[in-house]
């Protein structure tokens, strides 16, 4: 998948992109425990992560979840640098640009800049699927 696509995917195609790269399996739409909806059952995007069927966490709109995608680029041997905001956009409109950066020793450099509400946890996810489609 080029760069270009990975920027046009959906939130949905996002976090299924993601989700496989993180090691679910059987990723499809499920009748599960939603923990964080103090375990209610419906049905959502979910998936198996080690043998278990769990929800599937909205890692484009979540800045938490995106969080854990952050670690696993430093597990597998990213360098990330991460940064919201920028010289215009004051204090006001801080959250509104994210730009994450990805170093290597032995793939590509990638940069993603999202300007959104939700560039934080969007700029992540973008990188992250396509730090993890690059591996060698």
């Amino acid at each position: 998948m080029t760069r270009d696509e990975v920027m046009m995917l959906t939130d949905e195609d996002l976090r299924i992109k993601a989700a496989r790269h993180a090691g679910f399996d059987e990723v499809g739409i499920a009748y599960v425990p939603i923990p964080w909806l103090m375990d209610i059952c419906e049905d959502t995007l979910a998936g198996r992560l080690g043998g278990e069927l769990v929800a599937i966490p909205d890692y484009p709109n979540d800045i938490a979840a995106a969080w854990d995608l952050w670690d696993r680029l430093i597990d597998d041997g990213w360098y990330p640098m991460f940064r919201a905001g920028s010289m215009n956009d004051g204090t006001r409109h801080y959250s509104r640009e994210a730009t994450v950066l990805l170093w290597h020793a032995e793939r590509d450099t990638i940069e993603v800049v999202e300007k959104d509400d939700r560039a934080a946890p969007l700029a992540i996810t973008r990188a992250f699927i396509l730090a993890m489609q690059e591996k060698p």
